[in-house]
């Protein structure tokens, strides 16, 4: 056989699907990652076995997921790996593009009202955004230039540029407001994650008691400032999100009360990937929120307990 046909029955796909699991040591991580399910990786590894012939994989991992020749084969396709993606890159670099990955909240309620500014300072822009869904970031498979994500800014493999903390605070329509934080107590509460810890946050900054074991729990803050917005009840949202909202007065802010997060929303980049799209929308979402700094100031004012 002779080299373009040894090269295109290489099971390319499942060595990937291998690389990844290698690299996460667990089928779980590989799956997100790659967006697929866990039995559609486990798949892939069978499939690559059989086509080798021997077991790359530990099913039951006491000395590590790997076997020895899984070992091997990992160091072999990293590596290779590695020059492909660094090939691309360079060549999707040269030619201008950008790809941004950011959590839905933020791209949905910051970044895309804002979009149009930055096509504006960089008209003619070759640039995709995309969403993720988890917080465990593996740069060496995950292929972008820009990633936005709320965290602690320990993001191994990446730098960190601090954007903005998070400000949480009572949002809802204005016909279901509570007039004092008394009737916040019997109104429907709205929590942007299952465990529901941003009402406890506030109510214990502000001392205030809630049953905050009642209400709607949402996958994403979107959702939940989507629920409030739409009347079901009173959510607590970063107020960065919701700048459009307070201005039409579809959100009302019912008591001056916000609790800064310790942690805060990062603009992530691949050390040694320099990508100049990527310095300038770094630049351009600096500057957005340069802007907003005066509404910050006032937040900050509102964080002091009672």
């Amino acid at each position: 056989m002779d080299e373009k046909h040894r090269l295109m029955n290489l099971p390319l796909k499942q060595l990937i699907v291998f690389e990844a699991v290698a690299h996460s040591q667990t089928f779980a991580q590989a799956a997100d990652s790659l967006c697929m399910t866990q039995s559609g990786v486990s798949q892939h590894i069978q499939e690559l076995e059989a086509y080798l012939g021997t077991r790359l994989i530990n099913r039951r991992p006491k000395d590590g997921i790997l076997t020895e020749d899984g070992k091997y084969l990992c160091r072999i396709v990293t590596r290779n790996l590695k020059g492909v993606y660094d090939a691309v890159s360079y060549l999707r670099t040269r030619r201008g593009s950008l790809k941004v990955r950011s959590s839905r909240s933020f791209a949905t309620k910051w970044l895309m009202p804002r979009l149009d500014a930055f096509v504006q300072r960089h008209p003619g822009v070759d640039a995709h955004f995309g969403l993720f869904t988890r917080d465990v970031l593996d740069p060496q498979t995950l292929d972008v230039d820009v990633v936005i994500i709320y965290g602690d800014g320990r993001w191994e493999g990446y730098d960190a540029t601090p954007l903005v903390h998070e400000y949480l605070a009572p949002l809802c329509r204005p016909e279901v407001c509570p007039r004092t934080l008394a009737d916040l107590g019997s109104s429907l509460l709205l929590h942007p994650t299952e465990d529901r810890h941003e009402w406890k946050l506030w109510a214990d900054r502000f001392q205030v008691a809630l049953d905050i074991h009642s209400g709607l729990t949402f996958e994403t803050m979107y959702l939940a400032l989507e629920a409030a917005a739409e009347g079901a009840g009173v959510a607590i949202g970063d107020l960065n999100l919701v700048g459009g909202e307070l201005e039409a007065g579809t959100l009302v802010l019912p008591f001056p009360k916000v609790y800064k997060s310790p942690n805060q929303y990062f603009l992530l980049t691949h050390p040694g990937r320099e990508n100049p799209l990527a310095e300038r929308f770094r630049a351009w979402i600096l500057d957005e929120l340069a802007r907003n700094r005066p509404r910050v100031e006032v937040w900050e004012a509102w964080t002091a307990a009672p």
